[in-house]
């Protein structure tokens, strides 16, 4: 006759009761912790897995942060934030100390210049952030990559009648771009285009 082999007590499963966390001292603290299953206390591999010390004392951080867009009259945005401490804890903004501000770049922009007239042209110059904002001129020193291009420069005023290079670009009379808006390369202009469709 066979005899049954007797059943091994299994092993009670029960629930950590832990006290408050102690002061942070030389960046750790810790806590008492015990095992409770059935109000009664059993020896700590009964329960899963507990942590009863952790690190201290580092300093909140903030989260990711969303910045806005730049200030056209400073040339810097700010931030937004939620402040954690090392525990992953929400805390006052208060408690995070880092500034949420950045400086914002721009870059130079010019128009190309005007035609030459009365020996001098220009061009209007800005500097734009790659968000698209317009940086005021106080602070273009400040904000803005590179050499600010000039807003205005010497030139030669091209005729457009005299079979000259007059401003050295490689282009003479009504070849000339300088020239397009004069009012004898207008009329060459159309003449030739009517010339052009009615003789085949």
């Amino acid at each position: 006759m066979s005899r049954q082999k007797p059943v091994e007590s299994e092993l009670c499963v029960g629930e950590w009761q832990s006290d408050e966390w102690t002061p942070c001292e030389n960046g750790l603290q810790s806590r008492s912790v015990i095992c409770v299953s059935g109000g009664s206390t059993i020896p700590i591999e009964g329960c899963p897995t507990r942590v009863a010390s952790r690190i201290c004392g580092q300093e909140p951080e903030w989260g990711p942060v969303t910045y806005g867009l730049c200030n056209p009259s400073t040339g810097i945005r700010t931030g937004q934030a939620t402040c954690f401490d090392e525990h992953e804890n929400i805390l006052s903004n208060s408690e995070c100390t880092d500034d949420l501000e950045e400086d914002c770049t721009g870059q130079f922009v010019a128009s190309g210049f005007e035609p030459c007239e009365n020996g001098e042209r220009t061009q209007n110059v800005i500097c734009r952030t790659p968000d698209g904002i317009l940086l005021d001129e106080a602070i273009w020193d400040l904000r803005c990559d590179g050499d600010e291009p000039p807003t205005t420069e010497e030139c030669h005023e091209t005729n457009c009648n005299n079979g000259v290079d007059d401003d050295d670009d490689g282009a003479v009379d009504c070849d000339d771009s300088e020239c397009e808006l004069d009012v004898a390369c207008l009329v060459e202009f159309v003449v030739t285009t009517w010339m052009t469709i009615m003789i085949p």
